[in-house]
């Protein structure tokens, strides 16, 4: 019983970090849902990729809204437009990507009505890699859109 016992210890010594292996994990921070009164928005924050490979963010979903879309804004010949990144957002190994007015962002469409502002908004991200995270960020309305300060 004893030799199975040191066995199984050296086993989780050697191998733990394997096992524990945190090679699929995003972080979001200083996220903001900023929230118009007619119930669109955008997602504001940083997402930092703590892997050792680069990551696509293919997807995002929330149990508030029906309809949410990476976005990039664009800006030429002083018009902004927003374009759909239909393949992701790209996130290099070890390196983070802002989410900032005038930038990307995740554009969220048809707030439900049920959505208590007063509740965090949660929503889900997917990555390339099939890791999927679960984040859930304060709303704020839209007059805090000019005190805004991502870094």
């Amino acid at each position: 019983m004893k030799k199975f016992s040191f066995i199984t210890i050296i086993f989780f010594l050697l191998f733990m970090p394997i096992l524990a292996d945190d090679n699929h994990t995003i972080t979001f921070e200083q996220g903001v849902f900023i929230m118009t009164p007619a119930g669109t928005g955008a997602i504001y924050g940083k997402f930092i990729n703590h892997n050792d490979d680069d990551v696509m963010i293919t997807d995002v979903r929330s149990p508030h809204a029906p309809m949410i879309e990476l976005h990039k804004t664009v800006i030429k010949d002083n018009t902004a437009t927003m374009q759909h990144l239909h393949h992701g957002l790209y996130i290099p190994a070890g390196k983070s990507v802002m989410l900032k007015p005038k930038s990307f962002h995740i554009m969220v469409m048809k707030t439900k009505d049920t959505y208590d502002k007063s509740t965090p908004f949660i929503f889900t991200v997917k990555t390339n890699n099939g890791m999927i995270t679960k984040f859930a960020i304060p709303t704020k309305d839209i007059s805090h859109l000019k005190t805004l300060n991502i870094k």
